[in-house]
């Protein structure tokens, strides 16, 4: 079934996905706590943009993989017999891609306007730590998507040896 190597990866990619929500949640208390959120913000900019990085190097090669491979092997293997949960959870995976990437654009593009003006209207750090709750739960509800539903499935109904995974799981085993 599903190696337990890409499991192990899948899961290490995830808990470092939380690690930055957990960080990025001190952001938005620290700027939505301050009379003073320029300052907030530009104690943890640093920390908004590593993790826009991480996004670039780590999450959109993960969601490709997830849907040019894992989906829909993990669909093809359920075939007719897809309970009704798997089918939604695997909708809902996709869904979360394509909201996720919206919610980190509109992230990053606030950033830009932050980093680079430095305004002094504190709605406009407001509005950043709203975005930023949305993405946070936007962000967990999909780990925990993924971790409940799609890799414990994946795992019992995936053979390891599935070429086309086998393949997959061998270009990418150096992460």
């Amino acid at each position: 079934m599903l190696t337990e190597r890409i499991t192990k990866r899948f899961s290490k990619h995830h808990r470092h996905m939380l690690a930055y929500m957990d960080a990025l949640e001190e952001v938005v208390r620290d700027i939505s706590d301050s009379t003073r959120p320029r300052e907030g913000f530009e104690l943890h900019s640093r920390l908004v943009n590593e993790f826009l990085g991480f996004v670039d190097t780590w999450e959109v090669p993960h969601e490709e993989e997830e849907e040019r491979l894992l989906l829909p092997i993990l669909a093809e293997s359920l075939g007719d017999e897809i309970d009704p949960q798997s089918r939604a959870s695997l909708l809902q995976v996709r869904r979360d891609h394509d909201r996720g990437r919206q919610l980190v654009e509109t992230v990053r593009d606030r950033v830009r306007q932050l980093d680079g003006k430095k305004p002094d209207d504190p709605s406009q750090y407001y509005d950043l730590t709203a975005i930023l709750t949305e993405l946070i739960w936007h962000f967990r509800r999909h780990v925990w998507e993924e971790d409940s539903v799609i890799l414990p499935t994946a795992a019992k109904r995936i053979p390891a040896s599935n070429r086309i995974w086998a393949a997959g799981v061998e270009r990418r085993a150096s992460d």
